[in-house]
């Protein structure tokens, strides 16, 4: 609701320990703090991670809902680590309706379409809410492997954890 009406998403402590996560209460803020979390240890404790050096060039799709936010977050860590060049590319919900903003609904045909001829660098990752519970399929019945021939790139899923999503940008 934060996010739709243009707001700042409350500190944790006003989630009550997360009681509604389940039901997307507070995810954002999670999400959030863990991966501020991961950028802080990235700057103090510089011997856990990659060089700063390190390149790579990869590309990111997730739904409209947390675009501003995930754009926020890789500007943060593209300042940590500039060599890596990440394309945030945020999906309409043409199969559901552009109402439906949530990744976990988006579709591989909406993928495919919005992304064929753009540059996605090395890899693509998507966030992993977006696939059946426990299998590489998404809701229209594509799957990764379906995406990654249609799109001539590799594809591989970020994890909804903050701290891993973070791990995965920048060490692959």
């Amino acid at each position: 609701f934060y996010s739709l009406a243009g707001q700042e998403v409350p500190e944790a402590e006003t989630y009550d320990g997360y009681l509604q996560f389940e039901n997307g209460v507070g995810m954002l803020r999670s999400f959030k703090d863990e991966i501020y979390e991961a950028l802080g240890s990235m700057e103090n404790e510089p011997e856990k991670w990659p060089e700063k050096t390190v390149k790579r060039d990869i590309s990111l799709a997730g739904g409209l809902l947390m675009n501003k936010e995930r754009e926020k977050m890789l500007s943060d860590l593209s300042k940590l680590y500039p060599g890596i060049r990440v394309r945030n590319y945020p999906i309409k919900n043409e199969f559901f309706g552009e109402s439906i903003t949530v990744s976990g609904l988006l579709t591989g045909k909406d993928i495919t379409e919005q992304l064929r001829g753009k540059e996605l660098g090395d890899t693509l990752y998507l966030p992993e809410s977006l696939l059946r519970a426990g299998t590489e399929i998404l809701l229209d019945d594509m799957s990764l492997k379906d995406i990654s021939e249609e799109l001539k790139v590799r594809v591989d899923v970020i994890p909804s954890d903050g701290r891993e999503f973070a791990e995965r940008i920048v060490r692959g």
